[in-house]
């Protein structure tokens, strides 16, 4: 998966187009120590499609996912890190999985693993349509 940090003052995202799927991590920390963050998996839109304004996103993109809070960064980072694991790009695996876990996040249940044999139906799925 491609990764790269971007500094505070760096501008805006540049990704591969549309259709990309990325993770976007924001932090901030007050002078008296307290820190706040978030996660967004985003797809960046096809042509036409509807989009959320993103910070940092100028095309804006399909919010798949929202956490907040350390606890759910910690979650969302640890799917990411357990889809890697099986030899599977994060980027390129099926949406709906990214939501289901916005869900889970959201009700604070534990996050399914992403199974091989999902992975290779929907790729199945993709590639009939």
């Amino acid at each position: 998966m491609w990764k790269r940090i971007f500094g505070v003052g760096e501008g805006t995202l540049p990704f591969a187009g549309s259709g990309t799927v990325f993770a976007l991590l924001r932090w901030t920390q007050a002078d008296c120590g307290a820190a706040t963050c978030c996660i967004d998996i985003v797809r960046a839109p096809l042509p036409g499609e509807p989009r959320d304004r993103l910070p940092f996103v100028p095309t804006g993109g399909e919010r798949l996912l929202h956490g907040t809070g350390w606890p759910q960064v910690r979650m969302v980072l640890e799917a990411i890190d357990r889809i890697e694991r099986q030899r599977i790009d994060p980027a390129r695996i099926d949406s709906a999985y990214w939501r289901e876990v916005a869900e889970r996040l959201r009700v604070g249940a534990a996050i399914h693993a992403y199974a091989p044999s999902r992975h290779h139906a929907w790729q199945a799925r993709r590639a009939t349509s």
